[in-house]
């Protein structure tokens, strides 16, 4: 998407194109110029002012050896990719001005600022690229290839938020499994519209994705929503469930009192593990005979690993890093950010159904993405 030409101010020619013998000798320098060129130019130590023309976006007595005119191609710049070029370059010049600032006694919290901040900006592109997309004719789709440009912001933003956990928000000694719930719920849009259309029937209930929605919210430990939206079910106050619906709500509370407590790893291990053999404890006893979708309710709650086998051939977690993350909160939550690498799962390269995502995803969750991206 960039073309270039140079300009060489010694002869005044504009085609002309000047070889820099020592380059490392020659700083580097770039300005803008118009909205979608950039003026790139070397600078020697000690040179008079050149004769030849004179360009207003150029510093003055710049000793300028040549010009490189870039442009970018239009058709692959549109209102979203430049609005996120143009903000997201104002964020790393603050980053960069505060690294100047504080240097190494910058704290962690400007750089997790910053990442949130970039990640807002691609955040907004990629809507607006996939609203550019569905309204694109054949011709501007071909052109501008929109949708692919739809598909590498997704990505962009997805395993920016994964290494923003891994490199800025996880803290030695610490589970990561709380902040990496966080990143599944912001990028599984389909679960707020599965619930969504439910809780907007006029019988929820009777709605063909209510327990779909339910058995969601579980999954992805949004357990206060699961549980009001299990306890608007008719048979909650039946006299012949009622008692399996208490059960299983009453286990929901317990876990939401533990989950937002603040304590170490330790007590957040022996708290869970206590949690989770009242959980096996109650469905042994044969507490949810008779509601085949509590029943799996609670084999997700006693982390029975059959039932995370299942979520291969459901709709429910769609993607094999949701599912690792939805399996780890119900089978290991107190896993820490270091020892990630062990869960994460491996994957043939040759696979066809392994994509450039897939790649980039398991990379970082093995901490050595560089080498993985450059292998892609």
């Amino acid at each position: 998407g960039i073309t270039t030409c140079s300009t060489n101010m010694a002869d005044d020619s504009d085609e002309a194109v000047t070889i820099l013998r020592e380059p490392w000798r020659f700083p580097m320098s770039a300005k803008w110029r118009g909205l979608l060129g950039l003026g790139v130019f070397s600078i020697p130590a000690a040179r008079p002012p050149p004769s030849g023309p004179k360009l207003p976006w150029l510093p003055r007595d710049s000793g300028l050896v040549c010009v490189h005119d870039i442009s970018l191609q239009r058709n692959v710049w549109n209102s979203a990719t430049r609005k996120l070029a143009n903000e997201g370059h104002a964020v790393f010049v603050r980053l960069h001005d505060n690294v100047a600032r504080f240097g190494a006694g910058m704290k962690k919290e400007v750089l997790v600022r910053t990442s949130k901040e970039y990640r807002a900006i691609m955040r907004a592109c990629t809507f607006r690229l996939e609203e550019l997309s569905a309204s694109a004719d054949d011709e501007e789709e071909e052109n501008g290839g929109i949708r692919a440009q739809f598909e590498v912001s997704s990505m962009m933003e997805i395993v920016w938020h994964l290494v923003e956990i891994l490199c800025l928000q996880s803290q030695p000694g610490t589970c990561i499994v709380p902040l990496l719930l966080d990143w599944i719920r912001f990028h599984s849009p389909e679960v707020n519209i599965t619930v969504s259309e439910v809780v907007k029937h006029h019988h929820p209930d009777r709605h063909p994705s209510y327990w779909n929605a339910v058995k969601m919210l579980v999954l992805y430990g949004r357990l206060k929503e699961a549980h009001h939206l299990l306890m608007q079910h008719p048979l909650a106050q039946h006299s012949t469930s009622r008692a399996a619906f208490t059960t299983l709500s009453r286990l929901l509370e317990k876990m939401l009192r533990f989950l937002n407590k603040t304590s170490n790893i330790t007590e957040y291990a022996v708290d869970w593990q206590r949690w989770q053999i009242e959980c096996i404890s109650e469905r042994d006893r044969g507490a949810f005979l008779g509601q085949p979708h509590l029943e799996d309710i609670a084999q997700i709650l006693c982390g029975e690993e059959s039932a995370f086998r299942e979520l291969n051939d459901s709709d429910l977690c769609n993607t094999w890093y949701k599912r690792m993350v939805v399996e780890l909160f119900y089978r290991d939550p107190a896993v820490k950010a270091v020892d990630i690498i062990y869960h994460s799962p491996t994957f043939d390269s040759e696979d066809d159904d392994f994509g450039l995502l897939d790649a980039m995803l398991a990379a970082a969750l093995k901490y050595d993405w560089q080498e993985r991206s450059e292998e892609r």
